[in-house]
């Protein structure tokens, strides 16, 4: 859908719902709630005492990326809630409310609003001015005018908002600022694709500035084949910039994470800012390598040690000499095998099977599971001084569920990928299959979003947006679905439950329907709030929310 929207007053672009509808404070107390999510209500002095304690002691850039980040996290929340809150159409009216959200809590009054955008061909410009800053005021207050534009919470936020909207990477440029003595703060938006190499000068999904670009020590960019890490969250922040704090020692790192989170990309990323970028990066797949062989790969054998070793060959660690050597899986190795791996750990020494004589070798192993090692010990699977050994300096990744900020980063950068390797014409998203890949629980993680991705623009046909039947294909009717929205696989098969028939004709209500499975949830797991979440695939703050929420009709009848 294409529309534009020039000038037009906040309340009146409102379709349903209006924003302070979805604001809500119990009358017992228990905080502020926007629609389930719960809010802050604080002064802009505290704001303004934060962000001066972040310039004094981070810096004027950490800062910046700070405040950023602070910003880009608002407008996914803001993103998701109205997915959930909206009427099913994404147009000019859904980025207007959020603009009128910013404007309820107080971080800026929006002015002049022209938005031209079509989700479904991955289309989108915008042109907005606010007053009021809590940015420029900050700055204006306490520093005096800026040599250039300060607003970067809410440069953050427009992007991350109007990325989840449109379903690929927008950003957004402040061209004129109050901290700067111009009239308005304005901005304009386009997609990344849209900006072509102005894009490189934008912090679009880069909030902290080091996700996809990695500097070598004389600060050039550093060429890489390598897949690109995608991301802005503060969880998946928080753990590059630990890899960060790491890469310029030589201490071995443990990356923890669940199966596609993306373990092998963060383990390449610690290389490539490390100052053994320009040496070899070898990956061992442990959980691949028979047990009778595990000793030849990693260490190397000479010829004639056993039958079939015809010819000399060096070990992954002796390959990954002046470099990293990557160890998935670490927590298949036999019990034989981990002995034998943390004598090398303790003395950086190694001897090919058949050999004679021992050699010292310069590696950083970087080892990663998705199993929690400490049950492994607890229960003699796995050895305890070489969990030691490795978990030095652990890293967690986390799951895509606790990172659903990267969500329309992700999507975006998926969807241009594979355009391009599949030579397809995909326009962009349905409101449905973005709805769809943002309440979707994705517990194969961004490996399953990839594949999710992937296969959705080889099914779609040209010159067309992705929907959610190609999103959540399953070729045969009967197989069981091992995740997915079900609505997804019941429009796939082209039939409803009678049960929702049913209740379609008796007039239920979408939310009377939800507050009908909350207490029937609540009921089977006998008022454990967090069991009934589990039971209904959502989070406990949702399922506190309704309960605030129904606890304080109650208070009010």
């Amino acid at each position: 859908m294409n529309e534009t929207l020039r000038d037009l007053p906040l309340g009146a672009a409102l379709g349903a719902p209006d924003i302070q509808d979805l604001l809500w404070i119990p009358g017992a107390g228990g905080g502020a709630w926007l629609g389930e999510q719960r809010v802050l209500l604080f002064y802009p002095s505290s704001y303004q005492a934060l962000v001066r304690a972040l310039m004094e002691d981070a810096g004027p850039e950490a800062a910046r990326r700070a405040i950023m980040r602070m910003g880009y996290t608002a407008g996914t929340n803001s993103a998701a809630l109205l997915h959930k809150a909206g009427d099913g159409e994404v147009n000019a009216h859904s980025f207007t409310r959020a603009l009128q959200m910013l404007s309820i809590v107080g971080v800026a009054q929006a002015g002049e609003v022209e938005v031209d955008i079509d989700a479904a061909r991955g289309r989108f410009q915008a042109r907005i001015s606010w007053t009021q800053s809590l940015d420029a005021d900050f700055y204006l207050s306490n520093l005096g005018l800026s040599a250039g534009p300060v607003c970067h919470s809410l440069v953050g936020y427009m992007n991350a908002y109007a990325s989840a909207l449109v379903g690929v990477p927008v950003a957004f440029r402040e061209v004129e600022c109050q901290a700067c003595g111009h009239a308005q703060c304005r901005v304009i938006g386009h997609t990344v694709a849209d900006w072509g190499d102005e894009a490189a000068e934008l912090d679009y999904s880069r909030p902290h500035a080091l996700i996809n670009r990695f500097a070598t020590g004389d600060g050039t960019a550093h060429p890489s084949d390598d897949p690109d890490l995608v991301g802005a969250s503060p969880g998946f922040t928080g753990a590059f910039q630990l890899l960060e704090r790491v890469a310029p020692t030589t201490v071995d790192v443990l990356l923890l994470g669940e199966t596609g989170v993306g373990k092998e990309l963060f383990a390449r990323a610690l290389h490539r800012i490390s100052p053994r970028r320009d040496g070899p990066f070898v990956a061992v797949n442990c959980a691949a390598l028979p047990d009778g062989l595990i000793e030849a790969e990693l260490f190397g054998v000479e010829r004639g040690a056993f039958t079939g070793a015809t010819r000399s060959r060096a070990g992954r660690f002796e390959r990954a000499h002046q470099g990293t050597l990557f160890l998935d899986e670490i927590g298949t190795l036999s019990y034989a095998a981990q002995s034998k791996l943390l004598r090398v750990l303790q003395t950086r020494e190694i001897e090919r099977v058949g050999g004679d004589h021992t050699q010292r070798v310069d590696v950083r192993v970087a080892a990663a599971t998705n199993e929690a090692l400490e049950t492994a010990v607890r229960e003699g699977r796995f050895r305890e001084d070489l969990y030691f050994r490795l978990s030095t300096f652990p890293v967690r990744i986390p799951p895509l569920r606790e990172r659903t900020d990267d969500i329309p980063l992700l999507v975006g950068h998926f969807l241009a990928r594979y355009r391009q390797l599949h030579g397809r014409r995909v326009s962009g998203f349905t409101t449905a299959a973005l709805k769809a890949l943002m309440q979707h629980a994705y517990p194969g993680n961004v490996r399953e979003l990839e594949q999710l991705i992937e296969r959705a623009v080889i099914l779609t046909p040209d010159d067309q947006p992705i929907d959610v039947t190609q999103l959540f294909f399953r070729p045969l009717a009967g197989l069981a679905a091992s995740s997915g929205p079900r609505i997804a696989d019941t429009a796939v098969e082209g039939t409803a439950p009678q049960a929702l028939r049913t209740l379609l004709d008796e007039n239920w209500s979408l939310g009377d329907l939800g507050e009908a499975f909350v207490e029937l949830a609540l009921e089977r797991s006998a008022g454990n709030v967090a069991q009934a979440a589990r039971l209904l695939g959502v989070s406990r703050a949702q399922i506190d929310y309704r309960i605030r929420r129904r606890r304080g009709r109650a208070a009010t009848e």
